[in-house]
C-alpha cells in the first residue's frame, strides 16, 4: 500500500494524517505510536521520526514479501510433480510385480513339459489321459490329463509348453531389469520427499536455492523416475526458464528440405527417331521416371541382375514408329548408367510402366514388375563418345576397347594429367638415350 503512495498526491495526506496521529499520542500516553511501524528502544525519540523513511520501510518490507511466495510456488510444484511422478512409478512396479509373479511359473511350465516328453511312449494320438511315473519326484505315480480345449495331443502340448517356457525364460530377465530399476526410481523420488519435508513447516524459512538443487538432482535421474521438472514463470532465475522454455518449444525449420517437393531432373537424350529418352541421376529420379513421368504408352528399361538407373523410352500420341535402333539406343544407355557398364554386352529387362509397383516400405527407386517384357541386350561401348567424356570427367576412364576402368572419383584429374605427361617424357627420354647408346655402340664395332 505505502510503495503505491510513493509518486501520488495521497502521499501528503497520508504524511499529515501520520504526523497529527503522533502529536496526539504524545499529548495522551506514554507508549511511543512510533513502534507501531519500526522497532525502537528509545521511546524519547519520536519527537526525531521521519515520516517519508517510515513509509519508504514499510513499502521495502512488503516488496520483500514477493521472493518468498515465488520461492512458495515452486516448492509447491515441486512436491507435486515429485508424488505423481511416485505414483506413476508405484503403478508400474505393481505390473512389472505382476509379470515377474508370470515369469516365475517358469518352473511348473518346464515339469509339465519334461513329464510328457519323459512319457510320450505311452501317449500316443488320442489318449486324453494317463498314468504316469513323475522321475523328478522319485517315480511317483501322477495323472496327466490333456486339455482338449486348447491342445489336440500331448505331442502338440509339450511342443507348446516348451515354447512358452523358453519365452518366459527371456520375458522374466527383462522384467527383473525393469522390476529392479522401478524400485530404484522409488527410492530416489522417496529420498527427495523427505530433503522437502523439513522445509515444509510454517517455522521454517523456505530456501529457493535448496529447492533448485533438489530439482536439479531428480532431473539428473528422470530417466529412472520419469520426473518431469516443473517448469513455470518465476519460479527459478529467468535465463533457467528462458533456456528450458527453448527445449520444450518445438523450432520450426523455415525453409526445410522436407516441406519442399522434389522436382526430378533425369537426363534426356534423344533416339535415333526423335523420341524422348529419360535416365534417372539417382533414386529420387528413378522413382519419378516409375510414377510421375511415365505414360501407358512408354517402354521402362533396367539392366537385369544388377543395380543402376531407370531408363523410359518416351512414346507419346503423335509421335514416330518405335525403331529396333530406338530399343537398342536406351537399352545401351541402361546398361552404360548401370553396374554392368563393364560388360561388353548385358541383359536389358523391360516392362510397361502398369506393370510397375513399389513393395510397401521399400526406399526410393526400389520397384517390382507385376509382369515383364521382351528382355533386350545393351551394349554400354556403343554409347555416344561425348557421354564417356562426361562420365570420365566424374572419376571415369574408358580404354581402347571401350571398357570403363574401375577406380574411385578422379578429386585431383589436372594433377593426375600433370603426372601422366611427365611419366610420359620421360619414358621418351629414356628410349632416346637407349637408342643412341646402341648407335654408338653399334658405331664403335666398325673399327
Amino acid at each position: 500500500m505505502y510503495h503505491e503512495l510513493r509518486d501520488t498526491p495521497i502521499r501528503s495526506f497520508a504524511s499529515s494524517l501520520l504526523q497529527s496521529s503522533l502529536d496526539q499520542a504524545d499529548q495522551t500516553t506514554d507508549v511511543a505510536p512510533s513502534s507501531m511501524y519500526y522497532d525502537s528502544d528509545d521511546e524519547e525519540d519520536t519527537e526525531d521520526v521521519d515520516v517519508d523513511e517510515l513509509l519508504d520501510n514499510e513499502a521495502d518490507d512488503n516488496d520483500s514479501e514477493e521472493p518468498r511466495s515465488q520461492t512458495h510456488v515452486l516448492y509447491q510444484a515441486l512436491i507435486h510433480s515429485v508424488q505423481s511422478s511416485l505414483a506413476n512409478l508405484a503403478k508400474k512396479t505393481i505390473s512389472l510385480q505382476r509379470e515377474m509373479t508370470k515369469a516365475q511359473q517358469l518352473e511348473d511350465t518346464m515339469h509339465r513339459a519334461n513329464l510328457i516328453v519323459s512319457n510320450l511312449y505311452k501317449l500316443p494320438p488320442g489318449t486324453t489321459s494317463a498314468q504316469v511315473e513323475d522321475w523328478e519326484n522319485d517315480g511317483v505315480v501322477v495323472d496327466l490329463v490333456l486339455d482338449t480345449n486348447q491342445y489336440a495331443s500331448f505331442q502338440e502340448e509339450s511342443d507348446s509348453l516348451f515354447a512358452i517356457a523358453r519365452k518366459m525364460k527371456r520375458g522374466s530377465k527383462v522384467v527383473e531389469e525393469l522390476l529392479n530399476a522401478s524400485l530404484e526410481g522409488e527410492e530416489i523420488l522417496k529420498d527427495a520427499l523427505l530433503d522437502l519435508t523439513p522445509i515444509s513447516g510454517g517455522d521454517v524459512q523456505l530456501d529457493e536455492g535448496t529447492l533448485i538443487l533438489i530439482q536439479e538432482r531428480l532431473e539428473r535421474s528422470s530417466k529412472k523416475t520419469g520426473f518431469k521438472s516443473p517448469i513455470g514463470d518465476d519460479m527459478t532465475n529467468s535465463n533457467r526458464n528462458n533456456n528450458s522454455m527453448k527445449k520444450l518449444t518445438p523450432q520450426k525449420k523455415s525453409g526445410s528440405s522436407r516441406n519442399k517437393k522434389y522436382q526430378p531432373n533425369p537426363r534426356e537424350l534423344i533416339s535415333p527417331s526423335g523420341h524422348k529418352v529419360l535416365i534417372g541421376r539417382n533414386r529420387r529420379d528413378n522413382e519419378a521416371i516409375c510414377f510421375q513421368l511415365s505414360r501407358p504408352t512408354d517402354i521402362w528399361m533396367h539392366s537385369r541382375g544388377c543395380p543402376g538407373a531407370h531408363v523410359l523410352l518416351c512414346i507419346r500420341r503423335g509421335s514416330p514408329e518405335v525403331t529396333a535402333e530406338d530399343l537398342q539406343f536406351a537399352a545401351d544407355l541402361a546398361t552404360f548408367y548401370s553396374d554392368a557398364r563393364t560388360e561388353r554386352k548385358a541383359e536389358v529387362t523391360t516392362a510397361e510402366p502398369k506393370h510397375i509397383t513399389k513393395p510397401r516400405g521399400a526406399p526410393p527407386g526400389a520397384v517390382t514388375l507385376r509382369q515383364e517384357g521382351k528382355t533386350l541386350l545393351g551394349r554400354p561401348e556403343n554409347v555416344d563418345e561425348s557421354l564417356k567424356v562426361a562420365r570420365e570427367e566424374s572419376g571415369g576412364a574408358w580404354d581402347e576397347m571401350g571398357y570403363r576402368k574401375l577406380g574411385t572419383r578422379a578429386k585431383n584429374k589436372k594433377k593426375t594429367a600433370a603426372v601422366e605427361k611427365e611419366t610420359t617424357a620421360k619414358r621418351r627420354e629414356e628410349a632416346k638415350e637407349k637408342s643412341k647408346r646402341r648407335q654408338r655402340k653399334e658405331e664403335s664395332d666398325w673399327f
